[in-house]
């Protein structure tokens, strides 16, 4: 374990070798962009602590699920990493981002015998999190990392297989381009994009050259309505009709590309709840693009993989990265992954963000959860160009759940509130902090009680 040896070293990423601390990523037993984000998120950490990154080997999956309420807790860790990306091109990819990625996978898929993280600020604690990713580094930069009994860390993890989805809130515009590269660095492998080819070329065959065309990531099955996070379909509904409705300009004809796993009956039971009319609208999805390829999608699916249903979801997400106009659901991880990989390639200055010139993310208006994931993921996943003050504040603002750290004398005196939670672990930074390159370093700690 003490061999820290790297794929395509870049830079100074893989440059200490057997010195090299390893964060070990685990597999996250939710969907698969939620591992997504602990992926970036731990990838993210460990480039800012200076440790190389072991990746699980195994991702988990629903089985033939689709979306309903009494199975979309059952997941399985059965579904190869390099089924879903490309090896090669996401190994180099991270490289570049500035991440030693190990050559070997976690076969065990959990943390196993790597150390919890903890701070020794005089006493030794568990490094709670999410914490501000400035406040992470200066935790590295002061040695104060350490394993449960004081000792240095070698083989580590930021959280277990329940652990998600929020680790490190970015602050800095540099961790902000950082969360989007590390994002931007997992390549689909062949087997999706090649899917995707078809697909993509389908759909524009049917918008032709006056027709409008996006993408729409529909979120409104009964994962999300009928359980804990309860959805208020109506208003999310509404919002999507709203975004629809929006894009009718003159006489031109709507086509959109409805990622999820819908068939043609579906689709006009869809097309229903938005009240559209075949005169302006058309819905479309993979399914019915694929329908007149004998075997349709199943033909095009690896025989191992056919029942692997976040598998099958990982060709709307490439569908989604391509399509020039995307429209995302906000409380969704599947749809704040996506809008974060497009502002990793152009970002523009008009609303969110774009993938290529031309093209435009955008979420769904006024919709959350109850639990407010939207809120939470916005502060915590910088997949728009606006910049949040506090992100911390925001996440905190978002959730009961969050608590804000802070030193007062760290602090401007207007983010200092009646009621913060004040708790000194640090010599105060502020002055080194105020004199980083982008000013935007905000040096406070948030995390999950």
């Amino acid at each position: 374990d003490g061999q820290i040896d790297c794929d395509f070293a870049s830079g100074s990423s893989c440059r200490f070798g057997r010195q090299k601390p390893v964060v070990v990523i685990p597999t996250v037993l939710k969907g698969l962009n939620n591992q997504r984000m602990r992926l970036v998120s731990d990838i993210v950490g460990a480039i800012l602590i200076g440790a190389a990154v072991q990746l699980p080997s195994m991702l988990a999956t629903r089985r033939m699920c689709h979306f309903r309420v009494d199975c979309y807790k059952k997941y399985e860790p059965i579904l190869p990493i390099w089924d879903v990306f490309d090896e090669n091109a996401t190994r180099k990819a991270l490289a570049r981002a500035g991440a030693c990625i190990t050559r070997s996978t976690n076969a065990s898929n959990a943390t196993g015998r790597a150390a919890k993280v903890y701070v020794n600020s005089g006493h030794v604690q568990r490094l709670a999190t999410p914490i501000a990713a400035s406040k992470l580094e200066q935790l590295a930069m002061a040695k104060l990392l350490v394993r449960a009994d004081g000792r240095p860390l070698r083989r580590m993890h930021f959280g277990g297989e329940s652990d998600c989805c929020v680790l490190f809130v970015p602050d800095s515009i540099r961790v902000r381009q950082l969360f989007r590269r590390v994002n931007a660095a997992f390549k689909t492998s062949l087997a999706i994009s090649s899917i995707a080819d078809v697909v993509t070329a389908a759909f524009y065959a049917s918008v032709g050259s006056h027709g409008r065309a996006l993408a729409l990531h529909w979120r409104g099955e009964t994962d999300m309505s009928h359980s804990a996070h309860s959805l208020n379909t109506t208003i999310y509904r509404r919002g999507v009709v709203d975004m629809l409705a929006a894009q009718r300009i003159g006489r031109n004809h709507v086509h959109c590309l409805i990622l999820g796993d819908l068939n043609a009956t579906e689709l006009r039971t869809l097309g229903v709840h938005f009240s559209a009319s075949s005169s302006w609208l058309s819905l479309h999805s993979k399914a019915t693009l694929l329908g007149a390829r004998p075997g349709g999608l199943r033909s095009m699916l690896p025989a191992h993989l056919l029942d692997m249903d976040d598998f099958i979801g990982m060709i709307d997400f490439e569908l989604g990265v391509r399509i020039n106009y995307f429209v995302g659901a906000p409380f969704s991880s599947f749809s704040v992954m996506i809008a974060l990989w497009r502002a990793a390639i152009a970002p523009s200055s008009n609303r969110t963000n774009v993938a290529v010139p031309g093209a435009h993310t955008d979420m769904v208006m006024g919709a959350d959860t109850v639990d407010r994931l939207g809120a939470i993921f916005a502060a915590a996943f910088p997949f728009t160009e606006r910049l949040l003050g506090d992100p911390c504040n925001r996440a905190h603002n978002a959730s009961p759940l969050v608590r804000v750290q802070v030193r007062p004398e760290e602090l401007p005196d207007a983010w200092v509130r009646p009621g913060e939670t004040i708790h000194s672990t640090l010599p105060s930074m502020r002055h080194r902090l105020l004199h980083q390159q982008d000013n935007s370093v905000q040096p406070h700690a948030c995390w999950l009680v």
